[in-house]
């Protein structure tokens, strides 16, 4: 009888045993199934953007002229670091859609690279507009993810943060100047003769005072198909004031679509 206690014992120690190596597997599958970067992508970003600065010292000491080869170096060390960022979870959807973003920025900067010789002006301007997207995204990670560098390139951190700042701050002047001049209702008056009057009076509902303003004026017939493309100007448009914008086409559009062609902001 005590021998069979001890069986049925054994047998229950047994069951427990593989009960809890199973549930300590599970654990680990479950853990594994989570393995989000949120921790971690600001440090894997931090040294990507090390290893970037570091091979730039190395090439500056070198006392010669950067080729594009060398700018390639440069993207493909922080990318290095960076891309296999692009393939693992995050319990943060903002925070991934910014590092995959940010991905993408240095990809394109590459493209650009490739695509344009470095002594043509196209390259310089294609490759800051990048940096000014980029930097603006650094920006994003300091301010929102507490982005961290080493003591040594603490300096030129901030050099990109501050980019970033004034880019964004151009970019916020764009869509709210674009959203006015998009937003504005042109009527069309038949003056006689074959001429005609386009018309629109806007409030500027933005916090700029605009100036020297050029609009680009679409112009559609009824089927869909662009008649021409006309321009009117304001020399000043102070925040809060409402102006009257005025174009001669030659022929009475259907349907009218406006867009920025330049512009300016003032403080006074």
């Amino acid at each position: 009888m005590r021998k069979r206690l001890f069986g049925i014992c054994a047998a229950l120690l047994l069951l427990v045993g593989i009960s809890a190596c199973g549930g300590n597997a599970n654990n680990k599958d479950a853990s594994a199934s989570n393995d989000y970067a949120d921790d971690s992508a600001m440090q894997v970003i931090a040294s990507g953007l090390e290893a970037r600065w570091r091979l730039g010292d190395q090439l500056g000491a070198s006392g010669k002229e950067e080729t594009a080869t060398d700018y390639k170096k440069l993207i493909d060390a922080e990318l290095k670091k960076d891309k296999p960022l692009r393939n693992r979870k995050f319990k943060n959807s903002d925070m991934q859609k910014d590092v995959i973003d940010y991905i993408k920025l240095l990809e394109e900067s590459r493209t650009v690279v490739e695509k344009y010789p470095m002594n043509g002006g196209d390259f310089w301007t294609k490759w800051y507009e990048t940096y000014d997207k980029r930097t603006a995204v650094i920006k994003k990670f300091v301010d929102k993810y507490d982005l961290k560098v080493s003591d040594k390139y603490a300096d030129t951190l901030k050099e990109l943060v501050d980019n970033g700042k004034a880019a964004q701050a151009q970019n916020d002047e764009k869509d709210a100047v674009n959203a006015l001049v998009s937003s504005l209702q042109w009527s069309t008056t038949d003056d006689g003769y074959g001429s005609y009057t386009l018309t629109a009076t806007g409030q500027n509902t933005t916090k700029y005072n605009i100036k020297d303003l050029s609009i680009v004026l679409s112009l559609y017939d009824q089927s869909g198909v662009k008649q021409e493309e006309t321009y009117t100007s304001i020399d000043s448009w102070k925040a809060g004031e409402t102006v009257k914008l005025e174009a001669y086409p030659s022929a009475a559009p259907a349907r009218v679509e406006a867009s920025v062609d330049y512009f300016d902001t003032s403080n006074e």
